[in-house]
């Protein structure tokens, strides 16, 4: 993740390996959180682990760098439109095949329509 998201939660994940990725030289986090400053660092993670699955959960400057890369998307899909200042960056169609969509469960707390898309690429 990011800095700017690992700051928006405020503290590790649960249960993972937590990497933020940050341009900044001069930063402390907390136990558990490691720090790479470029996603070539990532890479060479990912080699020497290649039977491991990496999630990234955003930012949208993350979400835009990594996503050449990916070969699997796990999507949460709200099917209503929001203002904010960060989106998931547009895909090609083209170049990815939904495998799996389950409708969430509404409620006070979820009030709207939402679903949980997989996507692999082709």
């Amino acid at each position: 993740m990011g800095r700017k998201t690992f700051e928006s939660i405020g503290k590790p994940l649960p249960n993972r390996k937590n990497i933020v990725v940050t341009t900044q030289k001069q930063i402390s986090f907390p136990a558990g959180v490691e720090v790479i400053h470029d996603l070539s660092s990532l890479q060479n993670y990912q080699e020497e682990h290649p039977s491991e699955e990496i999630f990234v959960i955003g930012g949208g400057h993350i979400f835009e760098q990594i996503l050449p890369f990916a070969d699997r998307m796990y999507i949460t899909y709200i099917d209503e439109a929001f203002q904010g200042d960060t989106y998931f960056p547009p895909f090609p169609a083209s170049e990815w095949k939904l495998i799996s969509e389950r409708e969430g469960e509404r409620d006070n707390a979820n009030p709207y329509k939402y679903y949980f898309r997989q996507y692999d690429r082709k």
